[in-house]
């Protein structure tokens, strides 16, 4: 995809470890060595069942929404902090609530008063781009923009809204853009790697 900010996401996988930088690009393209897949490569020989919850098939969208206590706990930690750190550089409160209204459904953890609905009521050219975002994010899709792969309409939208207001923030829209795409990987993705490199039999299996 053209509208991708992959220089952002360059930025993004510059600041993680290497052996984690690793784990960040198979994530991003779905290569993730979950249970299900090396049971099927024959190179497990017991179950492609999760080894956390071993409830379900471990499969790419499984890693973002076990039911073990540990990685619920994990991951509600680190959805508190990612909208501290994205608050924290001034994202726009249309982009948040947008961000959380279809992230939520593929994390799984209870959200309580935080959790979003509905989308946020905006017009004119804010409504505009606003849908244009959301649908080339559907193309792209919302589980890429856990691990940084956004579009780059959410730039536009978050440089017109900080164009349009009296107290813009002092920094742009593209240092913006690199700290969203640094903070999805490294927290929302944190439960991920963080669970597998010190607990799971594929942290060291490539």
């Amino acid at each position: 995809f053209d509208s991708i900010p992959w220089q952002s996401l360059r930025y993004a996988l510059k600041k993680l470890s290497p052996h984690r930088r690793a784990t960040a690009v198979k994530a991003i393209h779905r290569h993730l060595p979950t249970q299900e897949k090396l049971y099927k490569q024959g190179r497990v020989a017991m179950t492609s069942l999760c080894p956390r919850c071993l409830d379900a098939a471990e499969t790419n969208p499984h890693v973002y929404c076990c039911m073990s206590q540990g990685a619920i706990t994990q991951r509600k930690s680190d959805w508190i902090d990612l909208w501290k750190q994205l608050h924290r550089c001034k994202t726009a409160t249309v982009i948040e609530q947008t961000w959380r209204r279809f992230l939520q459904r593929l994390v799984t953890i209870p959200l309580g008063e935080s959790n979003v609905d509905t989308l946020p009521v905006v017009h004119g050219s804010v409504a505009e781009l606003l849908h244009q975002a959301i649908e080339e994010q559907t193309r792209i899709g919302w589980d890429k923009l856990l691990v940084g792969t956004g579009t780059m309409l959410w730039k536009t939208l978050q440089d017109f809204i900080d164009s349009e207001n009296p107290n813009p923030p002092q920094r742009t829209a593209s240092d913006w853009m690199n700290t969203a795409s640094h903070q999805m990987p490294a927290k929302v993705q944190s439960a991920v790697l963080e669970d597998k490199e010190s607990n799971h039999p594929w942290s060291n299996t490539s």
